[in-house]
């Protein structure tokens, strides 16, 4: 085996003498095959790092996206809070005024015994003049010689009270009116409290009741 294996040597000494650009193109490819290696092992390696940096720059945007949206969210819901209280507010100033002047007709209420659908009738002959008119609420219930009896003064009864509270709140959350806009004199007779569109209307024309 020695022999065979000298034998071999020998014969590939001879043939690499004879043809010598044999082992050269072998080294060449060899060293060739390895720098091809190293190159790949390191475009390898850069490919990592910039799809990391990709990664990581598209976290970093959709985090700050997020908390862009985050803190939109938040001053949303801030201004719809602050809007709602406001609103609120309104509303309980507005319901103070149209219970001062239901107390201006209390004399009525005792007389005739009006009901509480009489007392409804008649906030209505005030919310439909703001509709009228486009104006204020309370301007309209405080305007001189409107309302029989109103005065910024009156004490707020808590059933009158009650009562102007839950239309006022009704009147604003709901764009359906239970009575057309254009109703805005009220009638108080000894068989309740009536609306009509015409001032001194005779008996012909319609009238409403809640």
């Amino acid at each position: 085996m020695e022999e065979l294996f000298a034998s071999y040597e020998e014969r590939e000494r001879e043939l690499l003498w004879k043809h010598r650009w044999v082992g050269l193109f072998y080294n060449y490819l060899i060293a060739g095959l390895t720098v091809a290696l190293f190159a790949s092992f390191i475009k390898w390696a850069i490919d990592i790092k910039i799809d990391r940096q990709a990664s990581d720059r598209a976290a970093a945007a959709l985090a700050n996206y997020q908390a862009e949206q985050q803190a939109a969210a938040e001053e949303e819901a801030k201004a719809k809070e602050l809007l709602a209280r406001m609103d609120a507010n309104q509303q309980i100033e507005e319901a103070k005024t149209v219970a001062k002047a239901i107390y201006g007709i209390r004399n009525f209420i005792d007389k005739y015994s009006y009901s509480n659908d009489d007392i409804e009738t008649y906030v209505w002959c005030m919310l439909n003049r703001a509709d009228y008119s486009g104006d204020d609420l309370e301007h309209v219930i405080s305007a001189a010689g409107q309302f029989l009896g109103y005065s910024d003064s009156n004490p707020i009864v808590k059933d009158y009270y009650e009562i102007a509270l839950r239309l006022v709140k009704e009147w604003h959350e709901n764009e359906v009116r239970p009575v057309a806009s254009d109703y805005v004199f009220a009638e108080l007779d000894d068989d309740g409290v009536w609306l009509r569109n015409q001032y001194k209307a005779d008996g012909y024309t319609r009238r409403w009741h809640a």
